[in-house]
């Protein structure tokens, strides 16, 4: 059997991944940048500046044609007021 991508990989899209600093959240935005478009937007979130920094590096070595965004949150903030 085989599989059908689904019908947004190879177009431009937007793709959120909480937790993206390390851990299963890291492996999944590289993995999925992998499949995005050129002109697509990663955005990365998650609380450590660092780790999301080293995440976008390794987005941006798999699929150098995504825009790859960081949003840092701090512990206790209001998510409300970061995406402002």
């Amino acid at each position: 059997m085989s599989e059908t991508p689904a019908p947004f990989w190879n177009r431009k899209t937007f793709m959120v991944i909480t937790g993206a600093s390390q851990g299963i959240g890291q492996y999944w935005a590289v993995e999925f940048s992998k499949k995005l478009a050129k002109g697509s937007v990663v955005l990365l979130w998650a609380r450590s500046e660092q780790g999301l920094e080293e995440t976008k590096k390794k987005v941006l070595q798999a699929n150098p044609k995504v825009i790859v965004k960081v949003r840092r949150q701090k512990m206790g903030e209001d998510i409300k007021s970061n995406l402002s």
